[in-house]
This record gives structure tokens, sequence and C-alpha cells, in this order.
């Protein structure tokens, strides 16, 4: 929820126009790379293989097939960096 949060608050607070769709870029990306970022910081230290057992596990549980779910998550994430650097760009 927080990705899209900052995707709101880009657009609520007037730092991108009502048509400009880099905001949205920017909150599906979060909303992608916050709970990945935050899985792979909690189980690396139990090593590599835990990193992937948590992610499977969190497929599984979400009842989705493991190659959708995190295929679904790269396209966020693919979105929310070319929004980011776009943002650099036009700045």
């Amino acid at each position: 929820m927080g990705g899209i949060g900052v995707g709101i608050f880009c657009y609520k607070t007037g730092l991108l126009s009502r048509y400009d769709w880099r905001g949205l870029g920017v909150g599906l990306g979060l909303t992608a790379i916050l709970p990945l970022s935050y899985i792979v910081a909690v189980s690396a230290k139990r090593g590599p293989e835990a990193v992937k057992e948590v992610f499977v596990t969190m497929s599984i549980a979400e009842k989705t097939p493991v190659r959708l779910y995190f295929g679904i998550m790269a396209a966020f994430f693919v979105a929310g960096v070319l929004s980011g650097i776009s943002l650099l760009l036009k700045r």
C-alpha cells in the first residue's frame, strides 16, 4: 500500500499533473520493490535457499503460479524504474 500511497501523494500535492503517467509508474514500482526487498532483507541471513523458499511460499499463499506472480512483480518493477528514470531526466 505504501507504493500506491506515494503515487497518490505525487498527484495530490501537485508534484505531478493529473495526466502524468509517471506517478502511477512510481507507485506500481514501489508496490513491487518494497515487499520483495523486505523479504530478501529478513531471510537473507539464512542464505539464498531460504530467500527462494520464502518467495515460493508467498506465491503459494497467494494461490498464484510462481512464474505469473513474479512476472507481474517484474513488470511493476520495470514500470517503476522507467518512471523513476523519466522523472529524473525530465526535471
